[in-house]
């Protein structure tokens, strides 16, 4: 049985930064695979900085769709959907391996479900595997399990999922790569005038995403306020500080020579 003692002080800080589907696929809906290398520039830039990092990334599905030569929309049909989930994760890794081990990065797979943390036992099996993986530093690439998720037992989204992995790995830090800037007060794609929230300091009813409302979904993925809200809130009871920044500016949120954060977004740093 895994033991419930907590780990003694890190001798390293933990991020885990999120990478949507939106962000890590390009406008034809294939993977950016020139986003991948300049990320893993980035990530190894922070390494040499002093943190060890985990990736919660999305894109098995469009990743798989492509190699399988189908449409680049999602299945109207589950055995489809996971289909491509299980080719697309082999070429997923493939990808995040291709570029990180040029800098002597070494990438693991985690994949998981709802059902492998619900459980107690389960789920501190979990916390220590993260755990002695950035012992042994390893970047895990983590995804939720689709070829064999049903709705039971899905997260619904990875930012619930970056949020839970943050505390299974005891994370310092969890960062949100987006194809937007941030939260806003409503969907900027479809309302002019809406205003990006720059800072957040703590959720109340004014801001938060029960008043300003859900994203509409999109095939790759969605954007979804009540999600990033959640996962804020889970990052805030776990003392992880919860950044959302542009798809190509991890180095700022990780890197920062002197960081000066108090919120759920936002920089105040030159980096």
């Amino acid at each position: 049985m895994a033991a419930e003692t907590s780990t003694s002080a890190k001798a390293y800080k933990i991020a885990v930064i999120k990478i949507g589907s939106n962000t890590l696929t390009d406008d034809e809906g294939k993977c950016d695979r020139a986003y991948l290398a300049d990320l893993a520039h980035q990530v190894a830039r922070v390494r040499r900085e002093g943190w060890r990092v985990i990736i919660v990334s999305s894109g098995a599905i469009p990743c798989g769709l492509e190699a399988l030569g189908l449409p680049l929309r999602r299945p109207d049909d589950m055995p489809t959907v996971q289909a491509a989930a299980s080719v697309g994760q082999r070429v997923l890794l493939a990808a995040y391996d291709q570029v990180f081990s040029p800098y002597g990065m070494l990438t693991s797979l985690v994949l998981l479900t709802r059902r492998d943390t619900a459980d107690r036992n389960a789920y501190l099996h979990a916390r220590d595997t993260f755990r002695r993986l950035v012992e042994l530093n390893a970047v895990p690439i983590v995804n939720e399990n689709d070829t064999v998720s049903v709705e039971q037992i899905k997260f619904g989204d990875n930012d619930t999922l970056a949020a839970l992995v943050a505390c299974l790995a005891n994370a310092d830090r969890v960062v949100i790569l987006s194809d937007i800037d941030g939260l806003y007060t409503s969907n900027p794609k479809t309302d002019p005038s809406a205003q990006l929230i720059k800072r957040v300091g703590r959720i109340t009813p004014r801001n938060s995403c029960r008043r300003v409302g859900r994203w509409q979904r999109c095939w790759l993925g969605r954007h979804d306020h009540q999600a990033y809200e959640r996962a804020c809130a889970w990052c805030g009871g776990h003392s992880a500080r919860h950044l959302q920044r542009p798809r190509r500016r991890c180095r700022c949120a990780l890197a920062c020579r002197r960081p000066n954060w108090n919120a759920v977004h936002g920089c105040r740093c030159s980096a």
